[in-house]
This record gives C-alpha cells, sequence and structure tokens, in this order.
C-alpha cells in the first residue's frame, strides 16, 4: 500500500478535519479493498461527519477484515446507536473486551448514550483510568443527578490536568454548568464567557454567512408574500416538523412526543435543507429567488427523495426536528401540504442565555451562540421570520411555550396531541424515560434524561449583565 495517501489522510483525521481526509481515504480504500485500516478511517470520519447509515458498513467491513483497528467495535456501536438501530449491544460489548483501558472511558460514554447508565458507571468505578475524559463523564452523570457541587468537583480536578484546547473547552462547559446548579453565577459567567473567546478566535468560519442569509429571506419574503407553485399533493406519506430558536424546549418537547407508540422521530439532521441545497449545487440557482423554477417533477422528486432518505412508511407519524427549519416554513408548507408543524417558544432571554452556555459543534449558525450581541441578534431575526411565515395560507400550525410544558405538562400534550392529531398517552409524560433510551445528539441529551423541573424557567434573572447586552426586549412581552 502506499503509505503517504493513507498518512497525509490520518493527519487530517487526527487534527480535526475529516471531510477534507475522507476522499483520501476513499481512494486508498477503493485501492485496498482487503486493508482494515483504510476501511475503519473512511467509517470513521462518516461518523464524525454525522452520516452514521453511510458509516456503518464501512466500519462492519473493517471488523471481517484481517487486523482491524482495535476501535472498529466501538464505532460501529456508535453508528448503529446514532442510527437508532437495535442492535449495537453486541459490537460494544467485543470493544469493552479488546480496548485498552485507556480507551474504555469511550465505551463508558456509549452505554451511557444508549441508556445503559448502571454499565457505564461500573466502568468508570472498576476499569477506567482517572483523567480528563472519565472526570468528564463523571461530571456528566452528575448533572443528571442535579447535583452540581459534584459537577464542579470533578470538572475542577479535570481543568487541572487538561492538556488541550478541546480538553479545556470541554472541562470549562461542565466547569460553568456546575457553578450555575449552586448559584455561583458571577463566576459560571466568567467561565462560559472565557471559554466562548477561545471558541471564538479559534472557529475559523466566515462569522456574518448566516446572519446574512436570515436576513435576505426576511427581505425576501417581505416583498413576495406569495408561494411558488408545487406540485399537488400526492397522498403519499408526509413527515411533520419540529422547529423553534435553540434552546427554547424542542428537545424536550420531542422527547415527550416520542413517548407516544405512534411517533418516530429523526435524530437532529438538516434533511430538508440538503435536498434544496443539492439543486441549487446542481443548477446553479439560489433559494428561495429561484423557487418558481421547480417543475412539478422536480417537487415530486424531493419528496420521494426525502421519504427515501428519511425511510419514511406510510401510516407513520414521523417527527423531523430541527430548531432552525423555522426559517424555511415556505419550503415545508410547499413540499408536504398536509404536515403539521409544532412551533416551540420560551422566553428570548432564557434561549440566548442558556444557548450562551452550550457547546454547540461549529458551524455557521451556531458560532453567533459564542456571543450575546450575536445570539440577540439572531434571535430577533429568526423570530420575526418565524413569525411571518405563521401567517402562511394553509400551514398546520401549533405553538408550544417551554413553560407551559414543565409547569403544566399534561394539560399542554392533551392540547397538542388534540391538534397533531393523535390519541393520548400516558407515556408522554415521562420524557426522560424516552431519552434514556435512545441516541440523542444536542447538548440538551443530560437534560432530558431528568424529570421534567421548572428550574430553568427565568435563569435569565441571574445574568442581568448578559440580558442587557442581548438586545431582545421586543419579544419579552409574549
Amino acid at each position: 500500500m502506499d503509505a503517504d495517501p493513507l498518512q497525509t489522510a490520518l493527519h487530517l483525521f487526527r487534527t480535526g478535519d475529516p471531510a477534507a481526509a475522507r476522499p483520501i481515504f476513499a481512494r486508498v480504500q477503493r485501492a485496498n479493498p482487503t486493508e482494515a485500516q483504510p476501511a475503519f478511517f473512511l467509517g470513521a470520519c462518516d461518523l464524525k461527519l454525522g452520516n452514521p447509515a453511510s458509516a456503518a458498513p464501512m466500519l462492519l467491513r473493517a471488523t471481517a477484515l484481517p487486523r482491524p483497528p482495535v476501535q472498529a467495535w466501538l464505532y460501529l456501536a456508535m453508528a448503529r446507536q446514532q442510527m437508532g438501530a437495535d442492535n449495537w449491544r453486541e459490537p460494544l460489548t467485543r470493544a469493552e473486551r479488546a480496548l485498552p483501558a485507556s480507551l474504555l472511558v469511550e465505551v463508558a460514554r456509549c452505554w451511557l448514550a444508549g441508556g445503559q447508565r448502571q454499565r457505564a458507571e461500573q466502568l468508570l468505578e472498576h476499569r477506567v483510568p482517572m483523567d480528563v475524559r472519565s472526570d468528564l463523564l463523571r461530571a456528566r452523570l452528575a448533572r443528571r443527578d442535579a447535583d452540581g457541587s459534584a459537577v464542579v468537583r470533578y470538572a475542577s480536578r479535570a481543568f487541572q490536568s487538561a492538556q488541550t484546547p478541546a480538553d479545556r473547552i470541554h472541562v470549562m462547559t461542565e466547569l460553568g454548568v456546575g457553578l450555575d446548579m449552586v448559584g455561583r453565577y458571577s463566576e459560571a459567567w466568567e467561565v462560559f464567557e472565557a471559554r466562548n473567546q477561545q471558541r471564538w478566535t479559534r472557529h475559523g468560519l466566515p462569522p456574518d454567512v448566516y446572519p446574512n442569509h436570515v436576513q435576505h429571506l426576511l427581505a425576501w419574503w417581505r416583498a413576495h408574500d406569495t408561494l411558488p407553485a408545487a406540485a399537488p399533493d400526492d397522498g403519499g406519506p408526509t413527515p411533520h416538523f419540529l422547529v423553534g430558536f435553540p434552546r427554547s424546549g424542542t428537545t424536550l418537547t420531542e422527547q415527550c412526543l416520542t413517548g407516544h407508540p405512534s411517533v418516530r422521530s429523526l435524530d437532529e439532521k438538516p434533511w430538508l435543507v440538503s435536498l434544496f441545497a443539492a439543486i441549487e449545487q446542481e443548477r446553479g440557482w439560489s433559494f428561495p429567488k429561484d423557487l418558481h423554477r421547480l417543475t412539478p417533477d422536480d417537487w415530486q422528486r424531493l419528496r420521494d427523495q426525502y421519504r427515501a432518505t428519511t425511510g419514511l412508511r406510510a401510516h407513520e407519524f414521523l417527527l423531523d426536528k430541527l430548531p432552525l427549519n423555522w426559517v424555511n416554513l415556505p419550503l415545508i408548507r410547499c413540499l408536504f401540504p398536509r404536515s403539521r408543524v409544532v412551533v416551540v417558544l420560551r422566553d428570548p432571554r432564557d434561549a440566548c442565555i442558556s444557548g450562551l452556555m452550550q457547546a454547540f459543534d461549529h458551524n455557521v449558525s451556531m458560532i453567533q451562540f459564542l456571543q450575546p450581541e450575536r445570539v440577540g441578534a439572531l434571535y430577533n431575526s429568526v423570530r420575526a421570520l418565524g413569525e411571518r411565515f405563521t401567517q402562511i395560507p394553509g400551514l398546520h400550525g401549533s405553538r408550544v411555550w417551554y413553560h407551559d410544558l414543565v409547569s403544566d405538562q399534561e394539560s399542554t400534550l392533551r392540547t397538542l396531541l388534540d391538534a397533531l392529531g393523535l390519541p393520548w398517552h400516558p407515556g408522554v409524560l415521562r420524557p426522560d424515560r424516552a431519552a434514556s433510551n435512545r441516541y440523542i445528539s444536542t447538548p440538551s441529551r443530560d437534560q432530558v434524561c431528568r424529570p421534567v423541573h421548572t428550574r430553568s424557567v427565568g435563569r435569565w434573572r441571574n445574568y442581568p449583565q448578559v440580558v442587557e447586552r442581548l438586545g431582545v426586549d421586543r419579544w419579552v412581552h409574549d
């Protein structure tokens, strides 16, 4: 095997650039189909890029070849888990037997993500060495137990030994959360602000792309009040959508709904946007300006592609949850006229401050959550656009307020289920049980694994110095 391209790809992968490494691994794998290493790293790239469905077959192939990397079983389990498949436990058990102690914290993390907390705790207690990663996992477990003092203790210890910038950022996230939980708000904000500043200097993305995109959408739709003509509804399977500003309670609402036996929820992925982006790239178009150029056959092809990609089945209630699809409601209305849309709303001060506390993956939208002024400006634009779109004729929309959901859960969910055409089921009252048994990719995963509570309502009052910088007062009267 020619080592040069493989070494180049390995360097890119290990320095955090799987997108650049993937095409090189793909070429190496095609040239060396009986070698386990390129197959493993090709699958690992797909997993890190958020494509578990394409990662899983390649990782399974790697495990079947001679001398697979020791992490192959772990990555296969992670891919299957993220796909929502049930067959992730067997490869994870193999990984637990084969991996050295230094890597077992990742196995424990995977057990926890799959709802097997006791198995994760046994590994931490008996086999995982004490280091930054294990203390971070202990802090996360303490967070699920609402034990802020333990979160601070583990995160403080991890901070002393954190060596890399990435480790320090993860540790600062847990430390800030713990300080907030124990009421040390000034210290918590100092930690979050320092962490966000570090992330801001390292993200390397054009900061104004997404805000400009939202502003462009707002200006365009103000000038064009009518939707383009789409193909007639084909009567086929129809998805439903859950939207809102990030950190407004969309994950909690989703987990409540997935407690209903009729509801299947997709992991948070841009399924809808990617379809339109592919046509834009293929034809050199720009949406929404060129929406009118889509033919009835184009619209039908988009529907068919969405159904095939998401595995949407007839008579299934599929919930596509992606908060910022709020700005794409016209696309939803044209593509699936019978879709029901749930908009989740929260006090904008709480939503923005909660967002500033998270360590979102970097992309052009989420980097706005690194500065109060930016996240406030984004909220204003997204909310204005969303409010305009909720007036679209024929849109089947429902609103859920976060404070209603956490303070009067049963009444709020009965009203929502009725609007969605679903019968009442008591399973919706225990989102923590639903969340504990499925993979959740968003930062809300630890919160929704606890019983519903009201402690996050009015959190903004603890951070007056941040509220002043947000500039979202126009929406507070809601």
